[in-house]
């Protein structure tokens, strides 16, 4: 008889994490990119890497959602059978989801993956809940700095609160785009980077080398000019890092940076959505703030947040938690609730798939643990 596998899957905009129930981190993390040649096969997450030509690139997974259905298949295919190594008939796949799915996107998801697939069955679950969840938690809110967006929501008992899901289109792509602008400085144009042919080195020094500062009006003097200084090299001119490691970061507390002028910063959209909730629960939810996300890595945000939080909440008490890896507690939460013994009745199979429809998946898993 095949043994049946719990695969876990949290496809972000940035980046797929895959994996099986129980462990206790993914096996596999690849960005959520199809690419294609001009000639030849398409190259499908990390396989980008080996492409020795220029690639169209294709970003299943947006700020509004899923946009590309077939590159998101291409991906979850390559996932089964080349990551996983697993044939998706002998497993039961937990999907993560953003707050916002919508219906058709989620039932769009359930035909795909029991029709086309043929998985054994499937759970799905909030992103922020099973954030939560991986610190056994069920109360709590939740920041997420993604690549494309930030967004905050409150759970309570396991479920998220859908009038406190707020998000802010900003996230880790735009802090690139504002480090570009920001090295580029008065460079001659000739020899300014470009979004076009500079993108991987200047997102790969922000991740290195970008941190937060707990308060930009004093960092020069708290850091020497030497112990921030750093250069490269990139169309034949010399880039310097200096105040641009940290002031890169600030469009996270300052918006209006990069012209977004009526949005919330990330420590206001956290109290937006718990202001959002009943006030009997309000000093519950504060105690649990969990910080996610593949663009929330950065050394000194924790304590930042933290600071701005203490002036926006005066004496009001709180409580900062930062997973030791922010890009995977979804998946962690998601791989702990795959195998908790009160869990293992809410799978839904094939075999209710096809006799119950697509429509149970909204009754089963819609905000519920």
């Amino acid at each position: 008889m095949t043994q049946i596998k719990t695969v876990i899957i949290d496809n972000g905009t940035g980046s797929t994490k895959a994996g099986f129930g129980g462990e206790d981190t993914p096996r596999h993390v690849f960005p959520t990119i199809v690419g294609y040649p001009k000639e030849g096969n398409k190259f499908i997450g990390d396989q980008l890497s080996k492409s020795k030509t220029k690639l169209k690139l294709v970003f299943p997974i947006k700020r509004r959602g899923i946009t590309e259905w077939q590159e998101l298949e291409d991906l979850w295919d390559y996932t089964f059978k080349q990551k996983l190594e697993v044939e998706p008939e002998n497993a039961r796949l937990f999907l993560t989801e953003p707050p916002l799915e919508t219906n058709e996107n989620r039932e769009k998801k359930c035909q795909v993956l029991f029709e086309t697939f043929g998985i054994n069955s499937l759970a799905l679950n909030i992103q922020p809940v099973l954030s939560l969840y991986s610190f056994s938690k069920q109360n709590g809110v939740v920041l997420e700095i993604g690549k494309s967006y930030s967004s905050t929501c409150c759970v309570f008992q396991g479920t998220v609160i859908p009038q406190t899901i707020n998000r802010l289109h900003l996230g880790g792509k735009d802090i690139t785009k504002y480090l570009i602008k920001l090295l580029n400085g008065e460079k001659n144009e000739e020899k300014q980077l470009t979004l076009e042919k500079d993108w991987d080195l200047i997102r790969s020094i922000k991740e290195k080398m970008c941190f937060v500062s707990k308060n930009p009006s004093t960092e020069e003097k708290r850091s020497s000019l030497n112990q921030l200084t750093k250069t490269f090299e990139s169309n034949n001119s010399t880039f310097t890092l200096s105040k641009n490691r940290y002031l890169a970061t600030e469009i996270l507390f300052k918006p209006q940076l990069i012209n977004l002028n009526n949005e919330p910063n990330i420590t206001s959209l956290i109290t937006k959505s718990v202001g959002q909730c009943d006030e009997r629960i309000q000093n519950e939810i504060y105690h649990s703030i969990v910080i996610t996300g593949g663009s929330s890595r950065f050394k000194g945000l924790k304590e930042r947040v933290e600071k701005e939080l203490k002036t926006l909440l005066g004496n009001r008490s709180f409580n900062v938690i930062f997973p030791v890896d922010t890009l995977i507690s979804a998946w962690v939460g998601a791989s702990m609730l795959s195998v908790a013994q009160n869990f293992q009745e809410s799978w839904f199979t094939k075999e209710q798939y096809n006799e119950i429809g697509v429509k149970e998946v909204h009754k089963r898993f819609y905000h519920q643990f």
